[in-house]
Formats: C-alpha cells, structure tokens, sequence
C-alpha cells in the first residue's frame, strides 16, 4: 500500500504543478471536454448548434495557449490565443459548413505545429522529448500516407 500512496502523491503533485503552470491551457481542456461529454450524453435535439463549433474553436486554440507558455515563460503570450479564438467564433458559422470545417482543419494544423516548431527556435540539451514527439509526428503523418 505504501507504493500506491507514494504514486497517488506524486500524481497529484505534478497534477497541481501543471495546473499552476498552465492554467489557461487546462481550463481550455477541462471546458472543452465537459462539452464534449455533454454532447454524449443529452439528446441531440436540444442543445444549440453552435456547440460543435466552440469544441473545434477550443481544441484549435489550445495550442496557442500552450506553445507560447512553453516557449516564453511569460502571461502575456496568451492574449494572441484568446483573440484567435474570437476571431475563428466571429469568422464561423453555426452547423459548421464544410468550408467552415475547412477552415478550422487548416488552422488547426498550423496552430499544433507551433508546438513542434517552437522548442526547435531555442537551442537547448534538454530536447529530447521534443525530438521524441517528432518521431510520433513523423511516423502518424507515415501511417496516414501509407493507408
């Protein structure tokens, strides 16, 4: 038992340490999640049609949330996430037409490759998590070609 309270600690030490670190990308999660479990769960007809498109606007945004925090260390980044997030809001539609799907796909790629780019900008020794989800990247990008 001493083995799983040690775990049940440690997990929840890093649980706080990364909510303290990343608070906006977090709330980001946890949001667009308890949106999606609602989706699941209540009847299709009577929730409003521009759910679907806060969910995608909000996983689209996270990583402008999380590769600036990454990078610079500073609050001050994430005013570029909230005001693309309020733009791709203003610039959709409800029901999400497939010009609107388009449109969120692309920007979604571009945003989570920061993520990718980004560490690279900084010559660092410690980069070897990075380097291992390039490897992931590469090798889902592989898979996605070949099937």
């Amino acid at each position: 038992m001493n083995k799983f309270q040690t775990f049940m600690r440690d997990l929840y030490k890093r649980t706080v340490a990364a909510i303290q670190r990343f608070p906006v990308s977090m709330t980001v999660i946890v949001l667009a999640f308890g949106l999606m479990v609602y989706t699941t769960w209540v009847n299709y007809y009577y929730w409003p049609e521009s759910i679907h498109r806060l969910i995608g606007i909000l996983w689209i945004v996270l990583p402008l949330f999380t590769a600036p925090t990454l990078f610079f260390k500073q609050r001050w980044t994430l005013i570029p996430g909230l005001l693309a997030g309020l733009i791709l809001w203003f610039t959709t539609h409800d029901g999400l037409p497939d010009q609107d799907m388009a449109l969120l796909t692309m920007w979604g790629v571009a945003f989570y490759s920061l993520i990718f780019i980004l560490p690279r900008w900084r010559r660092n020794e410690n980069n070897g998590f990075w380097k291992y989800c390039e490897e992931i990247l590469f090798i889902l990008i592989l898979g996605f070609i070949c099937s």
